[in-house]
């Protein structure tokens, strides 16, 4: 088994990294970074891509120009989305078979990789959605269940290389009345609550420990959800 598994950030998949014991081939800026794992059963690239749509389509072209992979390896898409759908929970799985944004429209057929999710439909943004703009987006688009911000540029770089096996799981972070705290608590350190943080918080607004506190907790539930998937469908390809 052949594998090259992507995030855009370390939290999504970095508990699967170290389960792997992978090696860091390449660091970049603190955002992007490549790791390998060899020594077991099967091959792993682990890529964290950096978030959105130009870092993915940079860093995926730079992997596969210097690494060469070949059309055996299996890429997968993984990390955080947020949902659209009302009836979507915080940490489930959801495995989208329609993939688009404002120009494109992509599709995968889900059921080659997993026939237990249900059917999805993506929508890739251009930054992180709040109520109201989720409002907008499904009042738009009615089909859509969730949202992320690289998953049709991970498609276009698929197509563009003739890679046949691939396909995206998201884990919820976010229901479409979720209430992010201030941007600016999050801007350098999103997915850790620090001192400071918090005491600007508690300064600013006591209303923003709760929700920085809500984002963790969402955040612990879907990457542990990511991870468990992961190491079920690699066991699974062995038995």
């Amino acid at each position: 088994m052949k594998i090259i598994l992507c995030s855009a950030i370390k939290k999504e998949i970095f508990k699967i990294i170290k389960y792997f014991n992978a090696d860091l081939l390449l660091s970049v800026k603190k955002k992007y970074y490549i790791y390998h794992y060899n020594k077991g059963h099967g091959e792993i690239y682990f890529i964290i891509t950096g978030i959105g749509q130009k870092n993915i389509k940079k860093n995926l072209d730079h992997f596969i120009k210097e690494y060469h992979p070949d059309k055996d390896f299996q890429w997968i898409l993984t990390g955080f989305g947020g949902a659209i759908s009302n009836d979507l929970k915080i940490g489930e799985i959801v495995i989208p078979s329609i993939i688009r944004n404002e120009k494109e429209v992509y599709k995968i057929n889900p059921d080659e990789f997993d026939k237990s999710r249900r059917k999805a439909c993506l929508f890739e943004v251009d930054r992180i959605y709040g109520e109201k703009e989720k409002a907008g987006l499904k009042e738009r688009y009615p089909d859509i269940d969730i949202i992320d911000m690289e998953s049709a540029s991970f498609c276009e770089i698929m197509e563009k290389n003739n890679f046949k096996k691939y396909f995206i799981y998201r884990s919820i972070t976010d229901d479409p009345g979720f209430r992010f705290p201030d941007f600016r608590l999050i801007k350098d350190s999103i997915f850790k609550i620090k001192s400071k943080d918090l005491l600007y918080a508690l300064l600013k607004d006591i209303r923003e420990i709760k929700y920085l506190t809500s984002l963790y907790r969402n955040i612990s539930l879907a990457s542990g959800s990511i991870y468990k998937y992961f190491i079920k469908y690699y066991e699974d390809q062995y038995n």
